[in-house]
């Protein structure tokens, strides 16, 4: 993609370049057209950000890249990131109907052999430049400044559920015990099912009858693993 992109921005620049050249030697069509106000098209906006978030380098990269402006690419940055996020709930969803979790269960179990596994939870660290005022808070445990991102995927790798609005200094275990998925999973809303991961510390809510692991009950007689499961 990025090769495509880079050929692009340079048709688009050799465009541009063409349209500079002096009266005389445009023409009256050319001459025309530089009298309109350049506008970017949403597939140079779209790629340039793509670009800036796959490669982590910062606006003006992605700008000389794209051949435009970093004030443009400032200007219409989060109005691409606003489109990308909207369409969140329609590409990343955890298996909601019995259908789609038997699907996931049946992967697993084919993948590993694990039974009633509804996905595999995991957190990393994606580092960026924190605020000043509370730099403090984006430091991790190897001194590097980062948002501490918990994501679940299913057996195919994909996305299921994310979670990406803690500091790096916030711990793997804080971060799954405050998320919506595990109050689900208290809940009972997902039924049999089991999340596996590799935190020490990380319990896994079932309702199974013979649970992995060690086990506590609790009033609503539901199981706790806690081992450490691999994929």
């Amino acid at each position: 993609m990025e090769v495509l992109f880079i050929q692009y921005a340079r048709r688009r620049r050799a465009q541009d370049q063409q349209q500079q050249l002096p009266p005389h030697q445009q023409g009256p069509k050319r001459q025309r057209r530089r009298q309109i106000p350049r506008t970017i098209p949403p597939e140079t906006k779209l790629l340039a950000v793509l670009h800036m978030l796959a490669s982590g380098s910062f606006q003006t990269t992605g700008a000389l890249v794209a051949g435009i402006s970093q004030p443009s690419f400032s200007a219409f940055l989060p109005k691409v990131l606003d489109a990308i996020i909207s369409l969140t709930p329609r590409h990343i969803s955890f298996p909601n109907t019995q259908q789609k979790q038997q699907e996931t269960k049946q992967g697993f179990y084919q993948m590993n052999g694990f039974p009633h596994v509804l996905g595999a939870i995991d957190c990393t660290h994606v580092r960026l430049v924190p605020p000043a005022a509370t730099e403090h808070l984006y430091r991790n445990r190897k001194h590097t400044h980062s948002i501490n991102v918990q994501a679940i995927v299913d057996h195919r790798g994909l996305i299921t559920n994310i979670v990406a609005k803690y500091p790096g200094s916030v711990h793997d275990s804080f971060i799954f015990r405050h998320c919506t998925i595990k109050q689900h999973f208290q809940d009972g809303r997902y039924g049999n099912v089991l999340l596996v991961g590799k935190y020490r510390n990380l319990l896994i809510y079932t309702q199974h009858s013979n649970p992995v692991g060690h086990t506590t009950h609790t009033p609503q007689h539901r199981h706790v693993a806690r081992k450490t499961l691999r994929l």
